[in-house]
């Protein structure tokens, strides 16, 4: 099917070849993604695909979607293994000034890449140091400004993070030396105008590769970084879930189960808590003695 028959339409409904042979998932090998990155991407991009599929047979532009019945591939996730803080340091003190409080901010409050590129000014309460998190940048329109779209929770629920003394003060340095972009964007790229992925991932990676830093997560690192350091400090799993932006603690679990204290563990301490100074006494309150 030609793109230009996809666009245009002329009111009749073409016969493209659309076809479903060979492997159903065999299309995952080409999305320019080394090993499992091609099957982290895959929820998103099929999902582009299916909706394209949609709107041309809801237009008569094809009779029926490809995107049914698909027999999806499995991902299978390994288990998150957050950066020690020691690297976190490391990354901060060597990451370029202009690039240095975004990754602050991410370590930080856990946003993801985009939503940290699209923060603005307007979002930030620098009294209360909280943060909204309600949308993200998707790219830079045609005359050079922000152009935003809701953020990746299926119910687009916006959220408010609490912001640590550290990052008020990262992003307050950043603001008096870089100043705000348009539609008071924190973070900008050299040109002043929005901050591209492609040109933090760059900086990401010339400071990540020599820390040892595993390629692939970027910024998502600093998110499961700041998920580890909020499970450690005994948080709870929907008040992880909220600051993430998670639809559903499910996946909180799924992907940060793991890094909870053992259960059995935890039902030890807390009966011995309960338990403390008891020290074998009878049935009415009397020390049972010995023969």
């Amino acid at each position: 099917m030609r793109q230009r028959e996809v666009a245009e339409g002329d009111g009749e409904a073409p016969n493209p070849d659309v076809s479903r042979e060979s492997d159903d998932v065999g299309w995952c090998d080409g999305l320019g993604c080394p090993g499992n990155a091609a099957l982290r991407e895959e929820p998103v991009i099929y999902s582009w695909v299916a909706s394209a599929f949609t709107s041309a047979v809801d237009n008569r532009i094809l009779t029926r979607s490809p995107c049914i019945n698909i027999k999806r591939p499995r991902i299978e996730k390994g288990k998150v293994d957050p950066l020690p803080v020691e690297t976190i340091w490391n990354l901060i003190d060597d990451m370029p000034d202009r690039y240095r409080a975004l990754v602050v901010l991410g370590a930080g409050t856990g946003v993801r890449i985009s939503e940290g590129l699209g923060l603005t000014n307007d979002r930030i309460d620098w009294l209360r140091r909280t943060v909204k998190i309600d949308r993200q940048l998707l790219r830079t329109g045609t005359h050079g400004e922000p152009v935003f779209g809701p953020v990746k929770d299926k119910h687009n629920r916006p959220r408010s993070n609490p912001m640590p003394e550290f990052v008020v003060d990262e992003l307050a340095a950043h603001v008096e030396r870089f100043v705000l972009g348009p539609s008071g964007l924190i973070f900008t790229g050299p040109k002043g105008g929005p901050m591209g992925r492609t040109t933090f991932s760059d900086n990401w990676r010339k400071v990540a590769e020599p820390l040892g830093i595993p390629s692939g997560d970027g910024l998502h690192q600093l998110r499961h970084f700041y998920a580890s350091l909020l499970i450690h400090h005994g948080l709870s799993v929907k008040a992880i879930q909220e600051y993430l932006g998670h639809h559903s603690a499910v996946l909180t679990l799924d992907t940060y189960g793991h890094l909870w204290p053992d259960g059995e563990d935890l039902t030890r301490d807390a009966v011995d808590v309960a338990f403390k100074g008891f020290d074998a006494r009878g049935a009415h309150g009397q020390h049972v003695g010995t023969t």
